[in-house]
C-alpha cells in the first residue's frame, strides 16, 4: 500500500468542522489550539478555544464518513 501526504492546515479544519458540525454544538466562535493524534485508535482530536464554551463543557465526539473525495490543486 502507498502512503500519500495530505496537508491541510488547521483553519481550515476548524471550518470544515464549523460547517459540519455547526448544528451539533460546534462552537461557531471556535479558535484552533492544537490538533491531537492517538495512532492506537486511529483518532484525531482538535482542540478548540471559545467564548461561548462553558467551562465544563465536556469533549464533543463527530463521526462521520469520507463519501467523496477531490484533487484540488497539484500537478
Amino acid at each position: 500500500m502507498r502512503n500519500r501526504l495530505v496537508i491541510i492546515p488547521i483553519d481550515d479544519c476548524t471550518r470544515i468542522l464549523a460547517d459540519y458540525a455547526g448544528k451539533i454544538g460546534f462552537p461557531p466562535d471556535a479558535q484552533p489550539v492544537k490538533w491531537m493524534f492517538e495512532p492506537a485508535e486511529q483518532k484525531m482530536a482538535l482542540v478548540v478555544e471559545a467564548d461561548s464554551l462553558t467551562a465544563d463543557a465536556p469533549p464533543e465526539r463527530i463521526h462521520f464518513t469520507l463519501k467523496h473525495t477531490f484533487l484540488v490543486g497539484g500537478a
